[in-house]
């Protein structure tokens, strides 16, 4: 009988142990998620009150790459990006979105990346210019 107690007793803490290890931050205001790759630099910005009122966010990235690139109308429309969640995947063109550009930055929208952002979320950017592909994995910036 004391045997099988103490056997519940473990089986019961572990089930704990492994449930609220897996406990997620969810983000209450904003967050800014950022990552970098071979050329590009990627900062992801949630704030709940925008994505609340308009169902939006936006991501920003920074050319930093060795050789020179001229970000314009041209450029752009050679420019595709996807943005994977735990939820979702996003694809857009940057010829056809909404964008800001500001010397080797460009600012541009996304709709709804995850049903719910917590501040534990992993994104995935790839950017993709002239057919090459350039990865970035985005983590909460500490």
């Amino acid at each position: 009988m004391k045997v099988k107690f103490t056997y519940m007793l473990v089986l019961v803490f572990t089930l704990l142990t492994a449930c609220s290890s897996q406990s997620q931050t969810p983000v209450s205001d904003e967050a800014v998620f950022v990552g970098k790759g071979k050329n590009w630099s990627a900062k992801y910005v949630y704030n709940s009150k925008l994505y609340k009122e308009k169902h939006r966010n936006w991501v920003e990235i920074t050319y930093i790459g060795e050789k020179p690139l001229k970000i314009n109308s041209l450029a752009l429309h050679n420019m595709k990006m996807k943005l994977k969640s735990r939820d979702h995947t996003i694809k857009g063109d940057f010829g056809e979105m909404v964008t800001k550009v500001n010397n080797n930055t460009i600012l541009f929208l996304v709709g709804t990346v995850n049903s719910k952002t917590y501040k534990e979320d992993q994104y995935e950017l790839t950017i993709s210019l002239n057919d090459k592909n350039d990865v970035m994995n985005l983590s909460l910036k500490k």
